[in-house]
């Protein structure tokens, strides 16, 4: 784990959109090809840090989003669901161009293995342990929630949806001695329901997926930001960043969204509570 303090912006001016980059995985072992588009080999994502660099680009912190966008060249970097394989590739890489990011993390599997990844046959995937997220903080990365145990938020109940939120938190809060104001919904799915619970819980931002640039109108609980996956090259990485557009299959999934939504929830009222540890 790097020790270097990552180098941050500090002021911000506004401007009309921001990029913000959604990674997951950055490893090189063989996925399932469900889970392919998910996984950055760590040669590209050095290129893609470097592009950013050689390019002029400053990063900060999600949390700095709530306030005024980002003028110039700014990007956000967010890394989801903490797999351990972020310490030896992503994190290194990104401090060793005085980058920083938000690492997203879903409290109850530090230090576990990422089950919620069992339909995609993913599931042995380790995670951060708590010393590596304190190594991480430590080196100037922001600590952000993924709910606590991975739930789609926008089709539980209330006391399931404010446990996700509260406890994930204040045990992140807990265990790194520092205050964590940003979220990532999980799956990216959420509803007013959902960012009405994530404010009430002290959170001042929040990622969905979304596909595009934010705009800053957009309000910072909804925080749209673009999937970088393994077949976009350094240079397809600033492009994007400068056009926002999605695909026509992540267009397709947007408009299906609401249809979707229905079959999560009778799914999950069929499926039942999930046992709560952690």
């Amino acid at each position: 784990m790097p020790t270097r303090t990552a180098r941050v912006s500090p002021d911000f001016c506004s401007a009309d959109s921001v990029p913000v980059l959604m990674y997951h995985d950055v490893a090189p072992t063989p996925v399932s090809r469900a889970f392919r588009r998910f996984v950055v080999p760590p040669s590209l994502f050095v290129e893609h840090i470097l592009a950013l660099s050689e390019a002029g680009y400053t990063t900060g912190r999600v949390s700095r989003l709530c306030g005024p966008p980002p003028a110039g060249k700014a990007v956000f970097i967010t890394l989801d669901d903490g797999f351990a394989t972020i310490a030896d590739h992503a994190l290194p890489a990104l401090v060793a161009q005085g980058m920083t990011a938000t690492l997203f993390l879903p409290s109850a599997f530090i230090g576990r293995r990422a089950s919620w990844l069992a339909p995609l046959r993913e599931s042995y995937r380790p995670l951060l342990s708590w010393a590596d997220v304190r190594d991480a903080r430590d080196a100037g990365f922001e600590i952000g929630s993924h709910g606590h145990r991975h739930l789609e938020l926008d089709v539980i109940d209330e006391g399931r949806l404010e446990r996700e939120l509260v406890v994930s938190k204040r045990i992140l809060e807990d265990e790194t001695s520092a205050g964590v104001e940003s979220l990532a919904y999980p799956f990216g799915y959420h509803n007013a329901r959902v960012r009405s619970a994530a404010m009430r819980a002290g959170y001042r931002s929040a990622c969905e997926v979304g596909y595009g640039l934010h705009r800053a109108a957009r309000g910072p609980l909804r925080i749209r930001r673009l999937l970088v996956g393994p077949d976009v090259s350094g240079e397809c990485l600033l492009k994007l960043m400068m056009e926002g557009t999605p695909t026509l299959a992540q267009r397709a999934r947007r408009t299906t969204r609401p249809a979707w939504r229905l079959v999560r929830r009778t799914t999950n009222a069929v499926r039942g509570p999930m046992p709560q540890k952690g």
